[in-house]
């Protein structure tokens, strides 16, 4: 079975060749079986893969974005469920912990991509119960940074349709 580029390639050649005239140069033909084919193949992925690797910087690959494209979706009492789009914080940060010969035991730092600057945005949701205020005031990251939170007034949740989806 020849692979499918070969036969896109070998299909180019005899197209080309047939467009020549008996009196120009007809087009060198190219000889490689697959074994050969598929080896080169593979090298240039391994060296491309290696190349990544090496560019790949662990002192730049923590650090703490602002992200656009986050879903955030609004539910307040009188007022239908809405999605809105909206500024959050996104990326690593370096964590560790130390063993200790003291109670706990460990002494921990994991710091988590928060906002450092935001602003306060106020948006009318559009279908709410007449006697309930559509206003709905939310935080939207201006800039965002590695820290630690406090638990007490930090909500954790996990949502895997977190990110706006191209429909």
């Amino acid at each position: 079975m020849v692979p499918m580029f070969l036969q896109y390639q070998r299909q180019l050649l005899q197209r080309r060749g047939s467009a020549w005239n008996s009196k120009g140069p007809k087009p060198a033909k190219i000889h490689m079986d697959q074994g050969a084919a598929y080896t080169s193949i593979v090298m240039f992925t391994l060296v491309m893969m290696w190349a990544c690797a090496l560019a790949i910087n662990p002192v730049t690959t923590t650090n703490c974005y602002v992200h656009t494209a986050m879903k955030h979706l609004v539910e307040k009492p009188g007022c239908r469920p809405h999605e809105l789009v909206v500024f959050g914080c996104w990326g690593r940060c370096d964590t560790n912990e130390v063993p200790s010969l003291d109670p706990p035991f460990v002494e921990a730092y994991h710091p988590v991509c928060t906002l450092t600057n935001y602003e306060d945005v106020k948006v009318k949701l559009p279908d709410c119960d007449p006697e309930v205020d559509p206003t709905y005031t939310y935080q939207s990251a201006l800039s965002c940074g590695c820290a630690n939170i406090d638990e007490s007034s930090t909500k954790y949740s996990y949502r895997p349709d977190y990110f706006v989806s191209e429909k």
